[in-house]
């Protein structure tokens, strides 16, 4: 049908998306006639393994099939693998709760068509009876097999589970700045969300998953792109919606909504949304909030040239960061923007003396924090001092 076409090279690949529903009548023969020289039990466990994927774990297939785990075991690599050829054994590792033996499929086709033969009713049941061996497989260390469980949950059309676990895993691509796989996660998560009955449990997920999907867009696309602006300004409007102003993703809405206008350098609305950041922080005592509005205050006010807030407000996020209180408190990288303009400040306003210590404290932080984005900071903040005051060796070499 010209879906698997040979390229100049002589390297077979697919010339369009493969429909695996439907066969050609003389592929499905051939597959029905490999299949069918198998005893039945050993139909029954490819089909119970076709489930989980093309690989699949045969301790999870040994306990989805109530099976002993060296039965199994003995099926896969001395029948279907070495008679019969129809599996191959993957990595086998050692984790908390005993061996984990990897298999796969010796081709997508026979993974798919065992699948396919499957009823409607025996995927969603096994989906289900998967996801649930796979929590209590990999408890200990559960972000391991989150992406599976999610999916699993997903196919059995257990959506609150599937968005329990697709939450894990957002995290953890986050973490690892795999901002447009997580995206689509987030995405498919509020599809599942918005379908499901409302509730202060799903409203609140719903904000959760929109906050994370600001974060990846603005990473993927820019803090100037339309649709990021568009969906902090959905963000809002749920916090609005939820009465929440008091968690600390009402703090990324109002500094993502503060940077927008800072990036398009509207000045004037980044000090209106100063403002109501303040108003926000005192009316719901958020101690994050208000530091954050600090720090922004002095950002805004630097561009505008006006150098005497910049120190106000910069002193006032150093003298109430240094506090204890309620919240996580600052990050390194806030105390590094509030001593940079001030530094900067400092420097226009002719007080060298103070200027070169904080100069002297960013060096010494940057020497500390190891952190990628907090040494560009750091870096930039230490060429702009040496700019100012015509060191043009150390600038160069930083």
């Amino acid at each position: 049908k010209g879906m698997v076409v040979s390229k100049n090279d002589g390297v077979w690949s697919n010339n369009a998306n493969l429909d695996w529903d439907s066969y050609p009548v003389r592929i499905e023969g051939i597959i029905q006639e490999r299949i069918g020289r198998l005893e039945d039990s050993l139909v029954e466990v490819l089909s119970y393994a076709s489930v989980q994927g093309y690989t699949f774990i045969a301790q999870v297939l040994s306990k989805t099939m109530d099976m002993p785990e060296r039965s199994i075991l003995m099926t896969l690599s001395k029948i279907l693998q070495k008679q019969h050829h129809l599996v191959t054994e993957d990595d086998c590792i050692r984790c908390s709760q005993g061996i984990v033996s990897k298999f796969n499929f010796s081709s997508y086709i026979f993974q798919q068509y065992l699948y396919q033969e499957l009823s409607q009713t025996q995927r969603m049941m096994l989906h289900s009876d998967i996801a649930r061996i796979l929590e209590d497989y990999f408890k200990d260390n559960i972000e391991e097999a989150a992406g599976d469980i999610a999916r699993h949950y997903e196919m059995s059309e257990e959506y609150d589970k599937a968005v329990k676990y697709i939450r894990i895993t957002v995290d953890s691509m986050m973490r690892l700045s795999a901002y447009g796989k997580a995206a689509t996660l987030i995405k498919k998560a509020l599809g599942f969300l918005k379908d499901m009955p409302q509730s202060s449990e799903t409203r609140r997920e719903t904000l959760y998953f929109t906050v994370r999907l600001c974060i990846c867009y603005r990473d993927i696309k820019g803090w100037g792109d339309p649709e990021v602006e568009w969906l902090y300004d959905q963000a809002w409007n749920l916090c609005v919606e939820k009465q929440d102003f008091e968690n600390i993703d009402i703090v990324i809405v109002l500094f993502g909504k503060w940077t927008i206008y800072l990036v398009k350098l509207e000045l004037d609305r980044c000090l209106q949304q100063v403002q109501k950041n303040f108003e926000m922080a005192e009316k719901y005592g958020n101690r994050n909030l208000r530091l954050n509005s600090l720090i922004s205050a002095a950002n805004t006010y630097f561009w505008l040239g006006d150098l005497e807030k910049t120190c106000e407000y910069g002193e006032l996020f150093l003298s109430e960061a240094a506090m204890d209180g309620a919240g996580d408190g600052p990050s390194d990288l806030d105390s590094l923007f509030a001593n940079m303009f001030l530094m900067l400040a400092e420097q226009l306003q002719g007080k060298k003396e103070k200027a070169k210590l904080r100069y002297l404290q960013i060096q010494g932080d940057k020497a500390k924090n190891k952190d990628a984005f907090y040494q560009v900071v750091a870096g930039q903040a230490l060429c702009w001092y040496n700019w100012g005051e015509e060191n043009w060796d150390t600038l160069y070499e930083q």
